[in-house]
């Protein structure tokens, strides 16, 4: 049968994890998920949604680069709430 494109999630989380310089443990504190997880993944098992995005953020990467190959890998996070005003340090 054909490779999907999250057959590669494990080796991609596996390289993150060591070029960040994270063990299991901690990444899995970063992440607050269990180590035992990030070995089951890292083992070619199958992660939920919300645990790749645990790991995405924890290893600031992609979602979906992690989860699938899909680029752009760095993650870039988009800011939320109002734009910065003017500054509050004017005399009134």
């Amino acid at each position: 049968p054909p490779a999907s494109a999250a057959d590669g999630m494990a080796e991609r989380l596996r390289a993150t994890r060591a070029i960040r310089g994270h063990s299991r443990m901690e990444l899995a504190r970063i992440a607050q998920i269990s180590a035992g997880t990030i070995s089951y993944i890292e083992q070619g098992g199958q992660a939920k949604v919300n645990t790749v995005e645990s790991l995405a953020v924890a290893l600031a990467v992609s979602p979906a680069w992690l989860a699938f190959g899909i680029e752009p890998q760095l993650f870039i996070p988009t800011r939320r709430g109002r734009p910065p005003g003017p500054s509050s340090t004017h005399a009134g």
